[in-house]
Formats: C-alpha cells, sequence, structure tokens
C-alpha cells in the first residue's frame, strides 16, 4: 500500500510542477448604468442587447423599431465590474489588465484611477495595473458616444469625406447601416476582459510561416515574440522538439527552424481532407512550465495564375499544384449584435456552405 501511495505522490508531484506559471483570471458580474441605476450586464456583448434583456428598449428588427431606438448610440454608457485578486496574484511580478475589445471610445478606471483611454474596435489593449490593483476591485468603463465624437472630428477637419461619419473611427461599418441590415450602433465590451499574472516571462504570440513545402517534408519558421523581466536561459519546446534560448530582458522575436517529414496537405471542401497540424509551443524554467501556446496549421501550397493566353490573361488558382474552380459567397455578419452568433451559429452556416459544394468564402 505504501508502494502505491508513494507512486501516486510521485505523479502529483509531477502534475504540479506543469502547471502554468502564468495565471488568467476572466472579469465577471458587469453592470451597466442606465436611468441612475445599475443593472445586470452579459459581456462580451454590448449597451443594445442589455437594453433588450431588461426590456428596456423594443425590438429594433422587428417593424419600424430601428427608428425608436436611434438615440442609443447618441448618448454616453457605463459599465462597472467588482472583483478580488488573490494573494498569489497580487504577489506576481508583473499584472495586466487585458481588454481584448472595446467598441469604441472608452476611458477605463481602476479603483478611481485612469489607465486606459481607447479608440480603437478593433485592436486588444494591455495595460499594466500593478501599484494599483488591490484585493478587493472596482473596474469601471466610460463609453463615449461615438456619434459625438465623430461630428467634431467632422467639424474640426474643415471639409468633407466620402464615406460618411463612418471614416473617423476605427469601428465595424456595418453598425452604421447597410443594404442587407438596419443601422444599429452598439457600444460596449464586445470580447473578454482578463487579470494576467505572471512571473519572469511570457509568450506573447506565436506565429507560424510555411517556407516550403513537397510530398517528402514541410518546413516552417516558428515565430515567436516573448516578454521578459530578466535575463535567463529558457528551455523551448515545440511540439517533440527541445531547445535552448538566453533571453534578455523586455519584447524579444525568436525565430525557429521546425520541419514535419511526410506532410499530410490539406486540401479544399471537394477536393480533399482539410488536415489540421497542432503546433505547440511552450516555455520551461528547468522543469517549470512558464507558458504555453498551441497553433492550428493546414500545410498548403496556393497559388494566383495570370498567363497570357489567347483571349488575354488567365485568372485562376492552384493548390497543391492543382488547378482549382473557385466556388464561393461573401460572408456577411450573422447579426448586428454580434454577441448573439455562438459557435453553434458558425458550425451551422458552414456545414451549409460545405453541403452547397462551396470552396471559397
Amino acid at each position: 500500500m505504501y508502494k502505491y501511495l508513494l507512486i501516486l505522490l510521485v505523479v502529483l508531484s509531477a502534475c504540479t510542477k506543469q502547471e502554468k506559471a502564468l495565471h488568467s483570471q476572466i472579469i465577471k458580474d458587469w453592470k451597466f448604468e442606465y436611468e441612475e441605476d445599475w443593472h445586470k450586464a452579459i459581456v462580451p456583448g454590448n449597451n443594445f442587447s442589455d437594453l433588450l434583456k431588461h426590456n428596456f428598449i423594443l425590438d429594433p428588427f422587428y417593424g419600424t423599431n430601428e427608428d425608436s431606438v436611434q438615440w442609443v448610440s447618441k448618448r454616453d454608457w457605463s459599465y462597472k465590474s467588482e472583483f478580488s485578486a488573490t494573494e498569489n496574484t497580487l504577489k506576481k511580478q508583473n499584472q495586466i489588465l487585458v481588454f481584448y475589445g472595446l467598441d469604441t471610445y472608452a476611458k477605463v478606471y481602476l479603483n478611481d484611477s485612469l489607465i486606459l483611454s481607447a479608440d480603437n474596435m478593433f485592436r486588444k489593449w494591455e495595460v499594466d495595473v500593478k501599484g494599483i490593483l488591490q484585493k478587493n476591485n472596482e473596474l469601471k468603463i466610460h463609453f463615449e458616444s461615438t456619434a459625438k465624437i465623430e461630428k467634431v472630428k467632422k467639424e474640426n477637419l474643415g471639409y468633407t469625406l466620402p464615406g460618411g461619419n463612418r471614416v473617423f473611427s476605427r469601428k465595424a461599418s456595418f453598425h452604421y447601416g447597410w443594404d442587407w441590415g438596419p443601422k444599429i450602433s452598439p457600444t460596449g465590451i464586445w470580447r473578454k476582459v482578463e487579470l494576467e499574472s505572471w512571473d519572469n516571462c511570457k509568450i506573447k504570440n506565436v506565429h507560424v510561416i510555411q517556407d516550403s513545402l513537397s510530398d517528402s517534408i514541410a518546413e516552417l519558421t516558428i515565430g515567436l515574440e516573448i516578454e521578459s523581466t530578466t535575463k535567463k536561459v529558457i528551455s523551448i519546446q515545440i511540439n517533440d522538439k527541445h531547445y535552448q534560448h538566453k533571453l534578455k530582458k523586455g519584447i524579444q522575436e525568436i525565430d525557429i527552424l521546425y520541419a514535419i517529414k511526410n506532410p499530410e496537405l490539406w486540401w479544399p471542401n471537394g477536393h480533399g481532407k482539410q488536415h489540421l497540424y497542432n503546433i505547440t509551443v511552450s516555455i520551461y524554467d528547468v522543469e517549470t512550465l512558464l507558458d504555453s501556446r498551441t497553433e492550428k496549421i493546414g500545410l498548403r501550397k496556393i497559388e494566383l495564375i495570370t498567363e497570357q493566353d489567347s483571349v488575354g490573361e488567365t485568372f485562376y488558382f492552384k493548390v497543391n499544384n492543382k488547378p482549382i474552380f473557385m466556388k464561393g459567397a461573401n460572408y456577411i455578419p450573422q447579426d448586428n449584435l454580434q454577441n448573439r452568433v455562438t459557435k453553434k451559429h458558425y458550425r451551422k452556416l458552414l456545414n451549409d456552405v460545405k453541403k452547397a459544394n462551396m470552396n471559397l468564402v
């Protein structure tokens, strides 16, 4: 019995060593302010979805209700969350709040300290909050009216640009109305907010480049972006391959050559399988796992062929040296309120595309 107990302890010890040193905490329990009161909000989401959920507005997709909700985008909106940070988080060298998507003009306050002024819906924002983060915290985001800011920018410009007011903001163009959808311009926290804490170093990005491809081998460059707070030697593991690298302090880019023998190719729908390879990158300090990322890649060669012929010039694609007749369609957002589109919706649409024998979207 003691023999088996000892084995169990060894196994548990090994598992503990493999726990990532980077800790992530999703910020939850959001509320939004309306009519001088705070109401439960859905994050990721937006102000239109929250107003609809609480029956504060009529369904803008029914009848002419679109006209009656235009006031929503003409005023400011505020969101807040109260959350706790663990002792382990507060002890870490780095404490970063990550905002994956704020739509669009936002001032962010942590414990009444302004930590971010955002102005772009499409980018991720990372803010160092060490020294501001406490055990108990209040995170508040004040969204300024996009319509008001665009009006000021237009007046200051002094001349007219084509495209309307949408040209002044880094915001989804379909929010301003389209021939296939209503004019509904939401604002809010449209992607998750996360608190990251870590010591020493972390992986910021992994990018896989296919350098060459043949029947016998695929040669790849694995591009790593690593942030480190100290100079140190780390071990890098890419699937079953191991490498050593000396880090310098700060953000650095590392390129590692990696090969896959006898690769299984990716093919368009109707011409073969869509095989994907997992590229898992892990970084270690001796035996301690610091961080890990997994990316998927399909190995294929795509060429646009433009050659002179009897009537002018060709324009077609080759995939893996085989000419492919492309059949497809243009994808548009499935809902003006993107938080209502789930993985199930995407999967159904793509399955329908596959059944219709499309191979290009």
